[in-house]
């Protein structure tokens, strides 16, 4: 089984336009299966208005099918979610913002990597 996690730090001033952003991929191929997880969680700040973007997506992948699981939320709102199997949408949903904290996943693998 082979693991492959990253993590990016992205910080832009443009015109009074400050812009923070935190990006997540974890991936895992075991045999014939891909497991993949990305999150990007990102800061707008026109001077009038800060925004806060999430979206995650989750995905596996075996020899016959394709599932997937993306969500967005914006200012810590509920996520809208949908589940795709083989790129055909199967269900559309809400969820709770605190059902999904890839906050902590980023934070115990920061930690993981500086214990090491």
């Amino acid at each position: 089984m082979d693991t492959h996690t990253t993590i990016t730090y992205s910080y832009n001033n443009t015109k009074n336009n400050i812009t923070k952003g935190i990006e997540y991929k974890n991936t895992i191929i075991d045999d014939d299966k891909i497991f993949n997880t990305t999150y990007t969680n990102l800061l707008s700040n026109d001077g009038l208005t800060e925004n806060y973007i999430e979206s995650f997506n989750k995905l596996l992948k075996d020899k016959k099918n394709i599932y997937e699981q993306i969500g967005n939320s914006k200012n810590n709102s509920e996520w809208n979610i949908k589940e795709f199997e083989n790129n055909t949408v199967k269900k559309e949903y809400k969820e709770p913002y605190n059902k999904f904290n890839f906050k902590d996943a980023i934070i115990n693998k920061e930690i993981q990597h500086l214990l090491k």
